[in-house]
């Protein structure tokens, strides 16, 4: 799983996944990726889907909104490897009860 900010200095995080993208899937091509950002805008949201980016979650960051994209993401990486050929796993989330 990645979460990267997409405003970082040197390489921004459009350009991360958009290399991330470009690897097999052995190589970590397919690593579900979540867009942390300041760039909320609708066009923002676009521009970080199109470059690869799995989720958009802009900032400042609802800690349970991030668990959640997170989640989901971790479900459906659950979904594409069922045949348990998947090089990724994700643990559960339990919910405290407080």
């Amino acid at each position: 799983m990645l979460v990267s900010d997409v405003g970082m200095p040197d390489m921004d995080g459009l350009q991360l996944v958009r290399e991330l993208r470009t690897r097999s899937r052995e190589r970590g091509g397919r690593t579900p990726a979540v867009a942390l950002t300041a760039y909320s805008r609708a066009h923002d949201r676009t521009t970080a889907l199109r470059a690869g980016f799995d989720a958009h979650v802009p900032k400042p960051v609802d800690a349970h909104e991030l668990v959640a994209v997170v989640a989901s993401l971790c479900g459906r990486l659950g979904r594409e490897h069922a045949d348990g050929h998947g090089f990724w796993q994700c643990l559960p989330i339990e919910r405290s009860s407080a």
